[in-house]
């Protein structure tokens, strides 16, 4: 269980902002491509599960699984975290479980997806600051449709 934020000390105030933050940079750079950030994200040795997209063993393998997909794709994507729920088991390391949502458009095929699931993720606090040890992702749920109307403004 979460503790009461009027039992937080300062330093554990500002390591839930640093991971919050942390979270939010990640998603940013997926979207804008950066990889050199999402790479900041992560140890090297960080594992994640996507669940029915894959499971990769290291941060390397995230990178290479990206950038592959932004090569051979043009879809404009938008992600988000929301409600953190953030949980310290030593003054290093912490877990966090986050709602998230992933909006994208293929201006390809003309089709919008939307995609919602969470996120738990496990942290540890390095020289560099808070960074990603390991992320499972679980969809909740997804939807997709094909519309005329309307292109991306950018």
């Amino acid at each position: 269980m979460s503790q009461p934020v009027a039992t937080l000390t300062l330093e554990q105030l500002h390591d839930k902002d640093a991971i919050r933050e942390l979270r939010y940079r990640y998603c940013r750079a997926v979207d804008t491509q950066d990889f050199k950030t999402i790479e900041a994200c992560f140890i090297a040795s960080a594992t994640i599960d996507f669940g029915s997209a894959g499971k990769l063993d290291s941060r390397d393998a995230l990178l290479d699984m990206m950038r592959t997909y932004a090569q051979n794709n043009s879809t404009i994507g938008l992600h988000t975290a929301h409600n953190p729920i953030i949980e310290f088991n030593s003054k290093t390391s912490a877990s966090a479980h986050w709602v998230t949502q992933f909006t994208s458009y293929d201006p390809s095929t003309n089709t919008a997806l939307k995609q919602s699931g969470t996120f738990v993720d496990q942290y540890i606090k390095t020289n560099e600051g808070w960074k990603i040890t390991h992320c499972c992702y679980t969809i909740l749920f997804h939807n997709s449709h094909s519309s005329n109307i309307g292109t991306p403004i950018i």
